[in-house]
Parts: C-alpha cells; structure tokens; sequence
C-alpha cells in the first residue's frame, strides 16, 4: 500500500509510507522557509509525490491527521487568537455546549461519522491538491489516535505491550490520552477533554511573557533553570491551583477552561519576575507529567512507555519520566507535535487496513526530507558573490580541523531531517570546550535570546563518557535531557545547560549518519573529545534550511563564515 498522511493544520506536513516503510517526511515550511507553516502542504505533498515517482493515482488512501479543522495559520493570527481569549469573558455556557456534544457523539460511538458527513469542507482542499484521487480514498483519523500512533508504530519496541500516552494542547475534543499497545494494535482506556490542559496552561504562559505561544514555549524551558528552587516551588503552587491529576486523566481546579485562563494568570502572576514564572511553569508541568505517567504505568503494570503529542517536546519532564522506576525503556514520537500528525496517520491507516498483520517497520531515521542535488549546489554557489569553494574531497576531516580551529560550521547536507531540531544535516556544528561559541553563534549567526542553551551531539556508544544514562535509554532525535558528569562540564560546556548543566543530546547510532559519524570521529581523534556542539542551521525566527539556495542565503545574511553544503566546503570571503 502507498498511504500518504497529512497534517493541515498549523506546522503542516505530509508523510509516504509504502508498505511498511515511512519513506519520505517533510514539512511544509522546508519549502516556503515561513516557520510552523500552516494549512494544506501543497508543496510537501507535490515533493513527496516527485521524489519518489509516484501519481496520485497511485496512492491507496489519502489519510488527514485530525478532524476537527484548526484555525489560525500565521503567527499573526495565532497572536490574535490568544489575545482575544486572555481579554475576552470566558465563553462557560458555550464551551460547555461544545464539550458535551463532541463527548456524546463519541460515547456513541459516530463522531467521525458525524465530522465527515457535516464538515465536508475539512477535505476539500486534499480533493483539490488531488483530483485524480477517489473521493472515498481520502479519510481522517482521530488527532490523538493519530499521535498515539506516531508514538508505538515508530518504537523501537512495536509489537510488544507497551504504554502509550498522548498529551498537548488540544486536538479532535481531546488533550490527553492513556493507551495499552501489542501486536492487536492499540486500544484507548482514558482520555481528558480539551479544557483541562496543562500544554495549554504552558501556551497561555507563553504568551503572557510576550513570546509566541505554539512556538517558544522552549524559551520558558531553557530560562527555568536559571532560579532557585525555592522561589520556582512558590510560583509552581500557583499553577498546581489549575490543574491536578486524577487517576489516569487531567482535571481543572478552575471555573473556565483552560483556553481561557489569560485573565487568571495575568491577576495571579502580577509583580512575579519573568525567570519565576518560567521556572514555577516548568516544575508545575514536570510535577503533573510525572504523576501521571506514574499513575498510568501503575495502573496498567506495563513496562514499555511510548509518548506522543506536543507537549512531551519538553525535554526536561521527559527525562524524569525516563528515570522513574516504573519503566524499562521507553521512545518518544520524534518532533512529536501537530507536525508528526501526518506519519501517525499513515501509521494508524496501514493498522486498522492490516489488522495489525503487518507491523510497520520502526522509525530508525529522520533523515526522509529533500536531499542535496551536488550540481545544484555546485551551480549556486558559483552564483553566490563572495561564495569561495575551498574543497571538495575529505570533508569530515576538514570540517573537524576547523572545529578544532575555533571556527563554526554549518552544515547543509544530505537529506534534511524531519521535525524541530537539527540532526547533523541541516546543523551549525562549533567546538563546545570554547566558551565563546555560544556569544559567537547568539549574536553573529542564531540572533536569539541570550540564555537559551545550545545541544551537544556525539556518538552513542561514546556517551559513557559524558551522560549519566544507567537505563541506555536512546536519542538519536533530541528527546530526552540527561545530567552530565562534572568532570567534564569543561569538555562540552559550551553545550550544555548552563545553569543544572543537562544535556539535550543527540546520540548518533553507528552507521546512521555516517559524514557526521567520521567528522566526530576526526574531531575525537584531533582533541581528544567525542563530542561537538549541534545546532539548527536557521536565523532566529525562520524555518530551518533545506536547499542549497537557503543554505548561501543564510551564509550570506549571518556572520558565518564556514558551510559544508552538499559535496562541498564553501568559505565566505
């Protein structure tokens, strides 16, 4: 079967799984460099589509990943959005009408019966970017099925009885879910509605600091650390008054919604400094994940836990999680926000077709986006002024003597990673042992914010050396925050979290990447470290790059002077 899944809400992508390989995965703003990107992908699936020689008519389901359709697209309309709701009155009566509804068409067992027969304008845009495609091809599923999908098909442990747990701001009615999986497929046992959210409580934060909700929600994660944990536990008392765990679900502590809270959190946090709130925000959120998990893997006894929605994008409350004693091993959807939808909902498709018959093939790469055509990296930066072509042979060796040198390097090369962070191959790489590697890259390259800390990348039978990681749990995607050894806080301090000194740490499998594998490899050999500072290779605010022309563009417009493009080493004059 070639199953096409897309997601046309905010962060748009498409996915192409063909039998049980997910082969192609890409977001829709690789193509318009516009971040988060919303609305139908028209260019992902027009890509996906080329790339791999198929015709619409090819495909055997067209399978969208929620039902409900979202609004706001643009950040722009997002703001207005979240502005509207924190000085607005609290819609009670109506947002009740809404709730009860979509909970009696579901204990009825016809919501999705009822969305495709009275929301036909939820696929109108799929039928149009297709029209060779049959009507009766193109379908949905459920937004946290789709997520619970995402999170056990792409595991390195599918087919075996694992926990899943879905958990973001709201999707299809719903902001949370606890799920049992085996080889049968998974079947749903809980779920909070949408209202009792603790991803919207850390958006609505979001805001109110002035940031863009949806988007810089790591922004209060990275400053949390900075604060004693005195004052971040006073502010933390405040939100847990929110929202408390019930059992195997969410429960707000509030008369209004969730959505609603920007009156209450603008009277409760008033005089309280930025960095406490960022810091109470984040214990809040890390308490209430936790207990829940717990209670989740307690109540079901199983050992295996697969984690899928946006707001499991916070590294920090993933790690504890990873270390409670309840579980074994443990994977996380990667870059599992509304982006993953697409590939959970061709997951999801190909198991309710098979029955479960078929299990699909774990996500062992990221690597599924466009790749870099040599000659048209070569034609462009020949056109590119003040572009200079310094080599093209032994790249990893030159890379990592440039490192080693004190320069920083970008790198766009090979197929672009799927998903929010920078995997090696659209990557800004520096020697973390320089502490002023991340002044350089905040300033002159990143344009961000100041305290926001920067990841180490190394490979993961070298992580020994560096992270306090008893239970061997994998991260080849940037999911997981791991406490470091303080006796080599100088070897990677640049890359790390200055305050607590964590680790938000690529592990790169052996042969997974093997350009990146030799250039750490060199890197190790030439310094004695085996580790390197990773970071997207994107201008603040813009999408991460993907073409040639992006990659000069930014090279161009930064103070970068170094880019590995393609078969490439290209220095700026």
């Amino acid at each position: 079967m070639n199953i096409l899944g897309i997601h046309d809400g905010h962060n748009a992508s498409a996915a192409l799984l063909v039998g049980r390989t997910l082969v192609r995965v890409v977001q829709e703003e690789r193509f318009s460099g516009l971040k988060n990107h919303g609305g139908f992908p028209a260019r992902a699936v027009e890509w996906i589509l080329r790339d791999t020689g198929l015709r619409p008519e090819d495909l055997d389901a067209v399978v969208l990943g929620q039902w409900s359709k979202s609004t706001g697209y643009t950040r722009e309309e997002i703001l207005a959005s979240y502005h509207r709701t924190a000085t607005e009155p609290p819609p009670v009566v109506r947002d009740w009408i809404r709730q009860t509804r979509v909970q009696v068409l579901r204990q009825a067992g016809v919501y999705e019966q009822f969305k495709a027969r009275f929301d036909t304008a939820r696929f109108s845009a799929a039928r149009s970017a297709l029209p060779t495609v049959d009507a009766d091809r193109i379908t949905a599923v459920d937004h946290h099925t789709a997520h619970a999908a995402g999170a056990y098909y792409g595991a390195h442990f599918t087919g075996e009885p694992a926990l899943v747990l879905t958990l973001d701001g709201q999707g299809d009615g719903l902001c949370a879910t606890v799920n049992v999986a085996d080889a049968g497929g998974v079947r749903r046992i809980a779920s909070t509605p949408a209202g009792h959210s603790i991803g919207d409580i850390y958006a609505r934060v979001t805001h109110l600091m002035g940031m863009v909700p949806l988007e810089h929600e790591y922004k209060l994660m990275g400053l949390a650390p900075y604060v004693e944990d005195e004052k971040a536990e006073k502010v933390s008392r405040i939100f847990e008054q929110y929202v408390e765990v019930d059992g195997l679900a969410f429960r707000r502590r509030t008369p209004e919604a969730t959505p609603y809270i920007g009156a209450r959190l603008k009277r409760d946090l008033e005089y309280v400094r930025f960095d406490a709130i960022a810091a109470g925000l984040q214990r809040f959120t890390e308490k209430r994940m936790v207990e829940w998990a717990r209670n989740a893997l307690r109540h079901t006894g199983l050992r295996k836990l697969a984690l899928g929605g946006g707001t499991f994008m916070n590294v920090k409350a993933n790690g504890l999680i990873a270390r409670l004693d309840e579980v074994d091993d443990i994977f996380i959807c990667p870059s599992c926000g509304d982006e993953s939808l697409s590939l959970g909902a061709a997951w999801q498709y190909h198991a309710d077709r098979t029955g479960g018959r078929e299990r699909p093939e774990p996500l062992d790469t990221l690597y599924l986006g466009p790749d870099i055509d040599p000659a048209e990296a070569i034609a462009v930066a020949a056109a590119t002024p003040g572009a200079e072509v310094v080599a093209d042979r032994d790249l990893p060796q030159r890379v990592a003597e440039l490192l080693a040198d004190g320069e920083i390097v970008a790198r766009c090369a090979g197929r672009t990673e799927f998903g929010a962070r920078a995997l090696g191959n659209r990557s800004l790489f520096a020697d973390p042992a320089r502490p002023l590697a991340t002044r350089t890259l905040n300033q002159a390259i990143k344009m961000r914010d100041f305290w926001m800390p920067f990841a180490p990348i190394m490979l993961s039978d070298r992580q020994g050396a560096y992270l306090l990681n008893p239970k061997g749990i994998r991260s080849p995607h940037m999911m997981f925050a791991y406490d470091t050894y303080p006796e080599r806080f100088a070897d990677m301090a640049s890359a790390l979290q200055p305050a607590d000194r964590t680790a938000r740490a690529q592990l790169v499998l052996r042969g997974q990447n093997p350009e990146v594998e030799a250039m750490l490899e060199a890197f190790e050999a030439r310094t004695g470290r085996a580790v390197v500072l990773n970071t997207s290779y994107n201008i603040h605010g813009e999408a991460m790059v993907s073409t040639p022309a992006q990659g000069l563009d930014v090279l161009r417009r930064s103070g970068l002077k170094w880019l590995w493009l393609g078969p490439l080493l290209v220095r700026k004059r």
